[in-house]
Order: C-alpha cells, then sequence, then structure tokens
C-alpha cells in the first residue's frame, strides 16, 4: 500500500520492493526515512535495530524516523482496519493500525538509506519542491522519474513494437521525444 499523496525515488528501491514483496507472507513492513521534521508525523522509536514504539506526530523529539507512507500489510488488514477508531484529530490513523501489528509482533521494518527520496506532498510546498526535483532530474541526467512505458518496456510487459506504434509521430513534446530515443536503443 501506498499512500497516494507520497513521492519515493532511489537506486536501489525497487529491487528493495521486489525482494521484500518476494519474501512477503505475513505481517507488515513499515518503511522509515529520516527527516528534519518528524513531529510533523508517525515516528518509530528504534533501539538495538529493534522497534521499541511507534508514535504519531510527537510534541517532543523522540525519533527522526518518519514512517513513510509506503506498507506492506498481510491479508489481516481488511478485518484489523475496520476496527479502528477516529483519533482525537478526526482521523483514523494508519499508525494505530501499524501498533496493531507491533502488539502481535508481526512488524518489521526498512529504513530507507541515504540514496532514497521520500516526501509527503501533502501541501503546495511540498508538491513544488518535488516537482522542482524531478525536473531537474529530468535536466540534469535526461532520465524521465516514472516514465510509465519505460518502466513497462524493461519489465518486458510491452514490446518496442507496441510502444512504436502507439507512439504520436508528430508530436515534439520532450517526453514523446525521450521515448523514441528508448525505442531507439
Amino acid at each position: 500500500m501506498i499512500l497516494g499523496d507520497n513521492f519515493f525515488y532511489g537506486q536501489s528501491l525497487g529491487q528493495i520492493l521486489k525482494k521484500k514483496i518476494s519474501e512477503f507472507k505475513s505481517g507488515s513492513y513499515i518503511f522509515l526515512k529520516q527527516v528534519k521534521n518528524p513531529e510533523q508525523f508517525g515516528v518509530a522509536v528504534i533501539k538495538e535495530n529493534k522497534l521499541k514504539k511507534i508514535i504519531e506526530k510527537p510534541k517532543k523529539f523522540v525519533s527522526n524516523l518518519a514512517i513513510t507512507g509506503l506498507y506492506l500489510f498481510d491479508n489481516k488488514v481488511i478485518n484489523l482496519s475496520k476496527k479502528l477508531k477516529v483519533s482525537k484529530r478526526g482521523e483514523t490513523e494508519i499508525t494505530d493500525l501499524i501498533k496493531i501489528y507491533k502488539n502481535k509482533k508481526l512488524l518489521n521494518f526498512i529504513q530507507l538509506g541515504l540514496g532514497s527520496v521520500w516526501s509527503d506532498t501533502g501541501t503546495i510546498n511540498d508538491m513544488h519542491q518535488v516537482s522542482n526535483y524531478i525536473s531537474t532530474i529530468d535536466k540534469m541526467q535526461n532520465f524521465k522519474i516514472a516514465c510509465l512505458e519505460e518502466i513497462a518496456l524493461y519489465q518486458k510487459w510491452v514490446s518496442k513494437k507496441f510502444l512504436q506504434k502507439n507512439l504520436r509521430s508528430n508530436e515534439k513534446s520532450d517526453y514523446n521525444m525521450y521515448l523514441k530515443k528508448i525505442i531507439s536503443k
């Protein structure tokens, strides 16, 4: 499960996800990332490589490891989520669900390293920052982040012939030109 207003990017992130998903049997995984503003997120307290505590938007500093909007849950999550109560903030908190898995000793975590980027794009400013980041990668490296056609091609879900057939031959957009370059490799 991924929250719709989250942005993830990183060289090894795809491999980490593939590996964890292929090994996944039951329980849950949360993905953690160090942040400078932990009071804005649910955070995990880790001691001796063990998850000790989950705190939603702590008022005092307890950890800078934010729980990102990326999770792996087993099928029990459906029934467990139906039992959640609305918080004092008037929301159903995913941290309450995570705490259930923790209490049942079914919670695992993965810390995303320095090469990974995560942003909760819940505000206009956050969206602007992520947009600038993506634009910078595009301009500096001539690489498109999350180009679905490119991903589908490299995963062998579509062929070069299929992409070529579905490109707009007259269009001169950067995106279309990028896809033509990918197809010609």
